[in-house]
């Protein structure tokens, strides 16, 4: 399982996020719930690319984990870059 973050996954944002910042802050943890951080460079906002990903895994495991994902996102999103 993996979140890719690419060059504009923060356009438009407001509490100073860069895609470096971002991805270092989320490293450690979506770490702790077994997902790793890819960072990759180019546009990736139009592409199946980004985000959260978890190739060949049962339905219910995407599900439980994505909502693990997302209020891990969230909550490093509302409190802005360390």
């Amino acid at each position: 399982m993996v979140y890719v973050v690419f060059d504009d996954a923060l356009r438009g944002n407001h509490r100073g996020w860069t895609p470096d910042t971002f991805a270092e802050t989320l490293r450690a943890p979506l770490a702790a719930i077994g997902v790793r951080i890819m960072r990759l460079h180019g546009e990736g906002r139009m592409s199946a690319g980004d985000g959260f990903q978890a190739s060949g895994c049962p339905a219910d495991i995407y599900e439980a984990k994505l909502d693990q994902v997302e209020a891990i996102v969230d909550a490093v999103l509302r409190h802005g870059p360390v």
